[in-house]
């Protein structure tokens, strides 16, 4: 239910409120006393809540973290309406796409995949692909040849392509799920992520369910998407035997989306795996909480007993591994810069301008990283925090 102002949305959930910022489509799940206290803010009674008398009262420092969380999200405030999270150079958006007729007929058709008839549509796909490849393997083992001895300029816009329709049917994925379980999705469209172009789909409204499942759903839908491209392009090489460009095409189409299946199920960035962690885990804003609980540590701020709890010495470690992963992926991005610069035969001077250059850009990334979830760890990250 909207408020007056039509600024936020109120839903009411089996145990809590889900509260949207409509300007942003920022999400956030509150109890009942965190509602009450927005109301009071706002000015304004939209969904009854249980009488304040009946509920302990917050105290006066809970009450100043709610309102600067609240002030954050674009709850409160002058410009509540157009309020935006501060904009991340190093993971924003390139170009999206909103609700028109023709997505929601294609998320529409691929919803009706996302049941136990899809699930056995990928069973047997599995068992088509593993009879195909031991009818035909001398096909396939000739199929990789052709993918090696494909020239350089070939390959790379043969893989541009593949990794378009790839990431299409892969936020396909989860925007359908999410259109399954709650009749309504968000934008999608293409990002950068680290210096990499990447798709991206807002499938946040899947938070209104109340079921832990659907959430677990959502996040497995794109990689069961790649996996299920990935039997079929299989499935389709030796139907194209004669034609050695178009098996070799086939046979990457696969590869790329055997690798996406892989990467994505990584937990250690906001990817898939990371999400579906999260859904089976229930605990929110677990990034974050790790990081910064990771970051103190090894800072040692703070005493060991800290991690002295079985449940924070897992998130500890975890966001350790995260910390690790977010240096791996710069480093993949700087030797990614590195190629092309070689590719591009510059002078000595402009490789050592280039190389400054790259370094000033790594180390903006990764300090603005660090520095971002450090000052976080003052409000998720405490002795008496509740995880």
């Amino acid at each position: 239910m909207l408020s007056k102002n039509k600024k936020l949305d109120f839903t009411l959930l089996d145990d809590c409120f889900m509260v949207k910022n409509c300007g942003t489509g920022k999400y956030v799940k509150l109890g009942s006393r965190e509602t009450r206290f927005l109301y009071d803010l706002i000015g304004e009674e939209v969904i009854p809540v249980p009488a304040g008398e009946e509920m302990p009262s917050l105290r006066p420092e809970e009450k100043r973290f709610l309102q600067s969380k609240f002030e954050q999200f674009g709850f409160i405030g002058k410009s509540a309406d157009v309020r935006r999270e501060k904009r991340n150079v190093f993971d924003c958006s390139i170009v999206s796409f909103g609700n028109s007729r023709s997505c929601k007929k294609w998320i529409g058709f691929w919803a009706g995949f996302i049941s136990k008839g899809g699930l056995a549509l990928l069973f047997l796909s599995l068992v088509a692909m593993l009879s195909m490849v031991k009818l035909f393997y001398p096909v396939y083992l000739r199929a990789v040849t052709t993918v090696v001895t494909e020239t350089r300029w070939s390959a790379m816009i043969a893989m541009y392509l593949i990794y378009l329709i790839s990431g299409i049917f892969h936020e396909t994925g989860h925007l359908a799920a999410c259109w399954k379980f709650t009749g309504m999705y968000g934008r999608f469209g293409l990002k950068l992520y680290f210096g990499f172009p990447a798709f991206y789909s807002d499938v946040s409204d899947i938070y209104r369910s109340s079921k832990r499942m659907h959430g677990i759903v959502t996040a497995l839908a794109g990689v069961l998407m790649n996996l299920e491209l990935f039997f079929l392009s299989l499935c389709l090489i030796p139907a194209f035997a004669k034609a050695e460009r178009l098996m070799s095409c086939l046979l990457m189409f696969g590869a790329f989306n055997l690798g996406s299946f892989i990467v994505n199920l990584i937990p250690f960035a906001k990817f898939d795996g990371y999400w579906l962690i999260r859904n089976i885990s229930g605990i929110n804003y677990l990034y974050d909480k790790s990081v910064s609980l990771a970051m103190l540590f090894l800072l040692r701020h703070g005493s060991y007993s800290m991690l002295q709890e079985k449940k924070k010495s897992l998130l500890a470690l975890y966001g350790a591994a995260c910390l690790a992963y977010s240096v791996c992926l710069w480093y993949l991005f700087a030797r990614a810069v590195m190629t092309y610069l070689e590719l591009l035969k510059l002078s000595d001077t402009g490789m050592q301008i280039g190389r400054i250059l790259l370094w000033i850009v790594v180390l903006a990334g990764e300090g603005s990283f660090c520095v971002r979830y450090y000052s976080k760890a003052r409000n998720y990250i405490g002795e008496n925090a509740a995880y």
